[in-house]
């Protein structure tokens, strides 16, 4: 069994959480109508001039340009539909499972928010994967048209400059998706377990934690249950606003160790908080700034680090 400590205070105060994290409430994610008509429309225009750059569609017009800078154009349009259609369709998925739920349960109000595996949370080996690789494909895809005007055909310094600094991003977003897909291939098999459903502010939150396959000798890591409020934060002018998605940490505590630890994918990790009275509750479907818990795992491993997030259900 591993040894836990716990951190000198409860992080009570509210603070911006940076990095990729996923978004998981319903304001972050375009309603289907919305990214049906875009995601969909650039799905038919890719295809189109995939159709194209590859001659079985045959343009009235003719054009100097290579057909392989057609074709990759056209594919980049693909690749950004998908990255636009997936998360909506997972959003579509999970609205019917949750209403399915809450119909079949309506003993549990919980699930009316969400649609719950009351026993735990897995994270799917390959979540997420998709939308890095259709990002970083549509990327690489879409500058190799401004690489060929900017070094092939010679374009103007400031081309060659601005399409530098985007190959450079696109290297950097391949750098982030092999590791991802490194993490898939090496972990899998990850579980938190609940001792109850759902578990209540001002009472105790004992987590069972299991860990993946590959994840040995852990030389430190540390188990975070944290509450977070997610919004949409708009930019620039009222005529051409920019949004992304904001991810406030509101409470947090910290168990872990400094010392190298054996872990071993048949032993769980228990794992016990305790919350305050006053805890904000989950509100998951709520249509703005939707509230959750998490569990983040990080463990510093040889090679690949293991890092994960579980759901925590909490209601009043």
């Amino acid at each position: 069994m591993i040894q836990l400590s716990r951190a000198p205070a409860v992080d009570a105060g509210s603070h911006r959480l940076q990095g990729t994290q996923e978004a998981r409430g319903r304001e972050a994610t375009p309603s289907p109508v919305a990214a049906l008509s875009i995601g969909g429309g650039l799905l038919l225009a890719g295809i189109a001039v995939v159709l194209v750059g590859t001659r079985v569609l045959v343009p009235s017009t003719s054009t100097d340009t290579p057909l392989w800078v057609v074709t990759a154009f056209g594919a980049s349009l693909v690749f950004m539909s998908l990255a636009i259609l997936t998360p909506a369709w997972r959003q579509y998925v999970l609205e019917e499972q949750r209403q399915a739920a809450a119909a079949a349960r309506p003993d549990l109000p919980a699930l009316a928010d969400y649609d719950w595996d009351v026993t735990g949370c897995t994270v799917p080996r390959w979540h997420g994967l998709v939308q890095f690789i259709s990002g970083a494909a549509f990327f690489t895809l879409f500058l190799s048209v401004f690489n060929y005007w900017a070094f092939i055909v010679g374009g103007p310094w400031l081309v060659k400059l601005v399409t530098g600094v985007f190959d450079a991003l696109t290297v950097f977003i391949w750098g982030q998706t092999i590791v991802r897909i490194g993490r898939a291939l090496k972990f899998h098999g990850s579980r938190v377990t609940y001792d109850r459903f759902p578990y209540r502010p001002g009472g105790p939150v004992v987590l069972h934690w299991r860990g993946a396959q590959g994840v040995r000798l852990a030389r430190r890591g540390s188990f975070t249950l944290r509450c977070v409020q997610e919004w949409m934060e708009r930019s620039g002018p009222s005529n051409n606003q920019t949004s992304s998605v904001v991810r406030d940490q509101v409470w947090a505590e910290t168990l872990g160790f400094d010392t190298a630890q054996e872990l071993t994918p048949d032993e769980d990790v228990l794992l016990s908080f305790d919350l305050p009275a006053d805890a904000p509750t989950t509100a998951l479907a709520a249509p703005e700034r939707p509230v959750y818990w998490e569990l983040e795992v990080k463990l510093d491993l040889r090679g690949f680090d293991f890092v994960e997030t579980y759901l925590v259900p909490i209601y009043k």
